[in-house]
């Protein structure tokens, strides 16, 4: 071959050089009319096809809902994924022809591809149409709408604060409210209100110690703990009605009296219900022991005569009971495994303090207490009950080990803060307000303390709840310190009536519900309805005296509360029962506003400092 290259063409050998035989060539215009005639060709079917899609397309205005149906089969949104609410199929059946019509009216360089897709409302309202609409407040999607809330509750509070201040300057003038005679004079005439309930409560401790030393019987101490009990209340109703004293310290004497009538009863009753328990636990130790003791204790020994046998046999088993019913006490006092002796261990101030989780001294079974029962009454054990915050006697309470004072100067200072902020919404917002009667009817007055009415309510809690009774407990060391619980996420009246307020709840529990039904037999309609005469009772005495008018207001509204809990009841465990819980609160108190203060500042001419 390399011969044949190098060769000349005119001495090339046929045989030794095969070259192929030479194609016939069309010339250049012919090949290039072929080609063009082929692309026409591809042309026309292309408009043949796109003439084919706009004939089938749908008419302006028809609905895109059959291929997008179609379209959900292949692509379904992440919504539709497991665990996700399924979407209802539609009722129309589509052909493959359609959809592949859908498929090829988008063009391929987009990313978008059509599906089935719903708004983020009408998801969200399918997924909670089984339990409530309002439900998808909840989800993440919404977090935004909870910002919003928080920076318009935020601008109209300021927008009301300034606007108030820019048109009525500052009200507040606590030297001439607070330094004034009337001051002096009031803050005397409460002194002098608690100083005699806190003798009267003594009294009362006097009475349970001559029980206990055999001077006097139970039925005669109750005859006289109850008229000492009745003459305290009336004492202190009395002294607040003929004596000039303002609403605010009268109310304060009041509460206080209360509290510690309401001590006096609970520490005499425990103290009754703990001598029965220790005769009832020491009768059936001595009942299960054997007869064949004795004799095991007395073998071997000379037999004295049997009048002293007897004597020793009656001692022994005596002390032999006794020490079987200690043991059996002491077994079930378990501070570690009892949940309730130590709730600091679970509460998180003590971590966020550096409070230890074992600084906690757990209070002793039931059962021992019974059986330590006088030994409890004394005026040091009376004393710390009078002072620590709970309002339920118990002979031992949990105690802890240390004082927090970080905690201690933290909490003052926040109760401090509390009640400035309290008296700045007082003589801004409140008094102006109840003071002069709107042209426009009680709905305007209503809409102008809801707010802060509201506010108030919201602060003083925080102040007395959170900041005065943890700092009384930190004080004297009382580990029980749990004086609320959950009550704004309450979905119910009685569930919220539940948790504000736990010293008041465990007192009404134990001491009329429970033994409304043990001792006097109520079914638990007739002790409920006792809870609730008793706490209207109470809090319409307060209201009635501190105000010096005669008016059943406060006592109906507590008595409402009972088919107001019924009713509540058919929304527990929504939002819609914590909507009605939080609406009641925000009517409910710019009435009790209107209906005590309208009537006290028209009286005074408009004064509620310095009353003369």
């Amino acid at each position: 071959r390399g011969n044949c290259l190098s060769a000349r063409p005119r001495t090339r050998h046929p045989a030794r050089c095969a070259w192929p035989a030479p194609r016939p060539r069309l010339p250049a215009a012919m090949a290039s009319m072929e080609d063009l005639a082929r692309r026409m060709d591809q042309l026309a079917a292309s408009f043949q096809r796109l003439e084919a899609r706009l004939d089938s397309a749908p008419a302006p205005g028809s609905s895109l809902r059959p291929i997008r149906a179609r379209l959900e089969a292949q692509s379904r949104p992440a919504s539709d994924a497991p665990g996700s609410p399924a979407l209802a199929p539609d009722k129309d059946v589509y052909s493959t022809e359609e959809e592949a019509k859908a498929k090829r009216a988008r063009p391929a360089m987009y990313p978008h591809t059509p599906r089935r897709r719903l708004d983020t409302l009408e998801m969200a309202a399918r997924k909670y149409k089984d339990s409530e609409a309002l439900d998808f407040l909840q989800l993440k999607e919404m977090q935004g709408f909870y910002n919003l809330a928080a920076i318009l509750l935020v601008f109209s509070v300021s927008y009301i604060v300034l606007r108030n201040v820019v048109e009525h300057g500052f009200r507040q003038d606590p030297i001439a409210h607070f330094l004034c005679p009337q001051a002096f004079r009031d803050a005397m005439i409460a002194g002098g209100i608690i100083t005699t309930a806190v003798a009267f409560s003594m009294l009362v401790f006097l009475l349970q110690r001559a029980v206990v030393s055999g001077w006097m019987s139970p039925s005669v101490m109750l005859g006289l703990y109850a008229g000492v009990q009745c003459l305290s209340l009336t004492g202190a109703v009395a002294a607040v009605y003929l004596t000039p004293i303002g609403p605010l310290p009268a109310a304060g004497s009041l509460c206080m009296t209360m509290v510690l009538n309401l001590k006096s009863h609970s520490f005499v009753a425990t103290n009754l219900a703990l001598a029965r328990e220790r005769v009832e636990l020491i009768a059936k130790c001595r009942a299960s022991d054997d007869d064949g003791a004795e004799d095991a204790d007395t073998e071997g020994a000379e037999r004295p005569p049997r009048q002293k046998q007897a004597g020793n046999a009656a001692a022994k088993r005596r002390r032999r009971g006794r020490a079987r019913a200690e043991a059996v006490a002491k077994e079930e006092t378990a501070p570690a495994s009892d949940p309730a002796a130590s709730p600091e261990q679970s509460s998180p101030e003590a971590g966020a303090d550096g409070a230890d989780d074992d600084a906690v001294t757990a209070a002793p079974s039931r059962r021992l207490a019974a059986l330590k029962y006088p030994g409890n009454v004394t005026p040091l054990n009376f004393a710390y009950f009078l002072a620590c915050p709970s309002l339920v006697y118990e002979p031992y309470f949990p105690r802890t080990k240390r004082r927090r004072w970080k905690f201690i100067f933290r909490k003052s200072l926040e109760m401090l803060a509390c009640f400035v902020l309290e008296y700045a919404l007082l003589t801004q917002f409140l008094l102006p307000v109840l003071a002069a009667p709107s042209p426009y009817g009680p709905l305007m007055e209503i809409a102008k303390l809801a707010m802060p009415s509201m506010a108030m309510w919201l602060v003083g809690f925080y102040a007395i709840f959170h900041c005065m009774l943890g700092v009384a407990a930190e004080l004297l060391l009382y580990a029980d310190a749990r004086f609320y619980d959950a009550w704004w996420s309450a979905t119910s009246l009685d569930a919220f009536w539940r948790l504000w307020n736990k010293p008041v709840h465990e007192f009404l529990l134990r001491h009329v519900y429970v033994e409304g039904i043990h001792y006097a037999r109520w079914n638990k309609g007739w002790a409920l309805f006792a809870v609730f005469l008793i706490s209207a009772v109470a809090h319409e005495i307060v209201f009635s005296a501190s105000f010096k008018t005669a008016r059943p207001w406060f006592a109906l509204g507590m008595l409402a509360q009972m088919p107001l809990i019924a009713l509540s009841k058919r929304f527990k465990g929504s939002r819609r029962g914590n909507f009605v819980v939080w609406f009641s609160l925000f009517l409910g108190q710019p009435l009790i506003e209107i209906l005590y203060f309208r009537e006290w500042m028209a009286t005074k001419k408009g004064q509620f400092f310095c009353v003369d």
